[in-house]
């Protein structure tokens, strides 16, 4: 087991103390669980497409598009050919 000697500014000072607070554990308990938890999360992005990132927000069916990308031409046209029918 390696001993660290790491250096924390104010805002690491109160995350950990806040850390602790909720949780009970002492400093190393709380500095070994951060890690735990930023590696799992740091190896969940890793080799990630940007395309991906939009896959955690639910934008419903369809999400606020009026149709598929790939139909885009044909969906603009009928959306102007609506409107000029409503005048």
């Amino acid at each position: 087991m390696a001993t660290r000697s790491v250096r924390l500014d104010d805002e690491a000072e109160r995350a950990l103390a806040e850390i602790r607070r909720r949780s009970g554990g002492s400093i190393s308990s709380a500095i070994k669980l951060s890690l735990i938890s930023f590696r799992d999360n740091v190896l969940s992005q890793q080799g990630r497409r940007p395309s991906e990132f939009f896959l955690q927000y639910d934008f419903g069916e369809g999400g606020y598009s009026i149709g598929p990308a790939r139909e885009s031409r044909r969906v603009v046209r009928e959306k102007l050919a609506q409107g000029r029918r409503r005048r």
